[in-house]
């Protein structure tokens, strides 16, 4: 055998079984190292509760404070929120939530999953929370209105936080029924959700104004569901 192959596939073996089998911090270190100009891919669940990916840059699950402790991050709870479902329903209806968002709506759940861990690692996000099976997406700069693939509602004003419905005694429902629409949509349409229902709508608020895109008939129909589904089942 090529003494570079050689030390090249034994330069991976050892990084593969160290990595694989070797524990650190607070979790499982899995690291994988070849030898090829000096490229290496690693990913750790480490000391600082999170992991390394792409050389330095962190990708960290948890963070600490002297005043609460461990905490976990804003892109801890939006990975978190791939199981989060309506409680308020039956053990079978969230199973099925469950079920379509890894099937039927995979498409948009790992978009929404995706937007959701990029907007968080790089600082636009303020909060993460959880309603009635969805995952609210609360971010800190103005991004011009909210979107919703699959169960990721993202936007800036979707809710009063828990601290303001705490500290200040607001009222309010913890998001908006049109976007659970939205949701119910997604849930209908499944893989044809993206092209027939999203594309359309995003390409609409472009063109008009937004008392006229909430006149467009899937924003109608979402609004309709939406508002149906969350008075029938009571609000949260």
């Amino acid at each position: 055998m090529n003494a570079n192959l050689e030390a090249m596939i034994h330069r991976f073996s050892a990084g593969y079984e160290a990595g694989l089998f070797g524990m650190e911090g607070r979790g499982l270190y899995m690291g994988a190292s070849a030898g090829v100009k000096g490229a290496s891919l690693y990913a750790s669940w480490a000391e600082n509760g999170g992991g390394s990916y792409g050389g330095d840059k962190r990708f960290d699950m948890a963070k600490y404070s002297s005043k609460n402790g461990w905490e976990a991050t804003n892109t801890a709870k939006a990975i978190g929120g791939l199981f989060a479902v309506d409680t308020e329903g039956s053990l079978l209806s969230a199973g099925g939530q469950l079920l379509s968002r890894f099937t039927w709506e995979l498409p948009q759940t790992l978009l929404g999953l995706s937007l959701a861990i990029g907007a968080s690692e790089l600082g636009m996000v303020d909060e993460v929370d959880y309603a009635r099976g969805t995952t609210l997406v609360r971010y800190g700069v103005d991004i011009g209105g909210a979107l919703t693939l699959g169960s990721y509602i993202a936007g800036n004003n979707l809710y009063a936080t828990r601290k303001e419905l705490n500290e200040r005694n607001l009222f309010g429902m913890p998001l908006l029924p049109h976007e659970y629409g939205h949701v119910i949509q997604s849930r209908i349409w499944g893989m044809f959700y993206l092209p027939f229902i999203a594309l359309p709508s995003v390409v609409n608020a472009l063109f008009v104004s937004p008392r006229k895109h909430m006149d467009f008939f899937i924003e109608k129909d979402a609004t309709e569901k939406g508002s149906k589904y969350l008075w029938l089942n009571g609000l949260d």
